[in-house]
């Protein structure tokens, strides 16, 4: 059994995968898992479940914050960001999608017909057909 680093209290679990004492809503600070209160609390954040209804970037859509980015991710960069609503969070992630495609238009050869550059003008086609809608 592993050794507990921190006092036992009522506001205490037992981490799932190093087994030390945490407080209920936090990240463990020895293996860095979160709780699972905080896990589920992310989880049925309205910011997080109006960026995974997004037919943009949400799930199946193959956007980063789909395939990459947990829902406790989400809702530490949206709270660092001070974005409370959930329409401005789909917009916010919108905005970093289309960061993530501009980047990869820095690695390009440069030609007309690059497959990143072909990419990119079908995410903005999209991305402001989506836009509008969002706006209505």
């Amino acid at each position: 059994m592993s050794e507990r680093t921190t006092p036992d209290t009522d506001d205490n679990v037992q981490c799932e995968s190093c087994g030390n004492s945490i407080p209920a809503d936090a990240r463990c600070p020895h293996c860095h898992v979160l709780s699972e209160r905080l896990t589920v609390a992310a989880r049925e954040d309205p910011r997080v479940l109006a960026i995974r209804a997004d037919a943009l970037i949400g799930n199946d859509s193959c956007s980063f914050i789909d395939e990459c980015l947990g829902a406790f991710d989400i809702v530490d960069a949206l709270d660092k960001w001070n974005i409370f609503e959930p329409r401005e969070s789909v917009k916010t992630f919108i905005k970093a999608q289309t960061d993530q495609y501009e980047r990869g238009l820095n690695a390009r050869a440069g030609n007309d017909d690059d497959p990143e550059l072909i990419q990119y003008n079908e995410w903005i086609r999209r991305r402001d057909a989506h836009l509008a809608t969002l706006a209505s």
